[in-house]
């Protein structure tokens, strides 16, 4: 029992001893011949923005582990950390996550150590974007493209899009401002704001409040529970379903279809 107790009093101070170290990693691929970049991560944040005279995708990673010693950052960054960006036909691939590319030397405790990868990518505002993202926060701005993007967890910013729009989303809530085309959105649970979409605008929601505004197109809610607040949609307005929470729509050029009041 005393051994055992030693045991996990020198495990507890040891990681009590942990702290974040920090390396900056840089990767760029030229983009002619790609019309996609399709992104692969897990956690941490990750900042996507177009600009309209590159031919490039540049891409700075922040490695976070959580150790002291910097031998053991690189001994497990050498081991778990996956951080690529390559061209496969017609698409670019960027892949930036930690996992166990071989558990027999990834060492005892090395599972259990916070590890993170920051990104902030910069691409050509017509390149089309898709995003397969673990947890953490999401700010998009500017790009022309289509958008798909499956989170699991943390906040979500898309700005200034002008193709269309697919998001997934676990939890965590998500703001859409400035869609040229129309958007879907498919949330798990948190606030949803969308403000100024020229298309149509989809939402299935399942908790949550919700406010939709200056949609040109179209306005489909399922919804579960939440407020919804509906305002200035020059199509109609068809509410599937409230689930739970007051309804507010003002401002409707178009027919409105309650469903849920049939």
């Amino acid at each position: 029992m005393k051994t055992l107790i030693l045991l996990l009093a020198s495990l507890s101070f040891a990681l009590s001893l942990t702290a974040d170290l920090k390396e900056t990693r840089e990767l760029s691929l030229a983009t002619d011949g790609i019309d996609l970049l399709e992104i692969d991560c897990g956690s941490g944040f990750l900042k996507i923005e177009g600009q309209n005279k590159s031919n490039r995708i540049e891409v700075k990673a922040d490695v976070y582990i959580d150790v002291v010693d910097m031998n053991d950052f690189n001994k497990i960054a050498e081991k778990q950390l996956e951080l690529n960006l390559k061209k496969e036909g017609k698409k670019a691939v960027l892949v930036a996550s930690f996992g166990n590319k071989n558990p027999l030397l990834s060492g005892f405790f090395s599972s259990s150590i916070n590890k993170r990868i920051d990104l902030t990518v910069t691409l050509p505002e017509y390149l089309n974007l898709s995003v397969d993202d673990g947890a953490g926060h999401i700010i998009i701005k500017n790009l022309q493209g289509n958008i798909m993007l499956d989170d699991g967890s943390g906040s979500i910013k898309l700005m200034h899009s002008g193709g269309k729009v697919k998001i997934d989303d676990g939890s965590g809530d998500v703001e859409a401002r400035d869609i040229g085309g129309s958007i879907y959105i498919d949330d798990g649970s948190g606030d949803l704001l969308c403000d100024t979409v020229e298309g149509d605008c989809v939402i299935d929601d399942s908790s949550g409040d919700i406010i939709l505004m200056n949609v040109s197109g179209d306005v489909t809610v399922d919804d579960g529970s939440g407020t919804i607040r509906i305002n200035t949609v020059k199509g109609d307005v068809i509410i599937k379903d409230k689930g739970s929470g007051r309804v507010n729509i003002s401002n409707v050029d178009g027919n409105v279809y309650r469903h849920d009041e049939e």
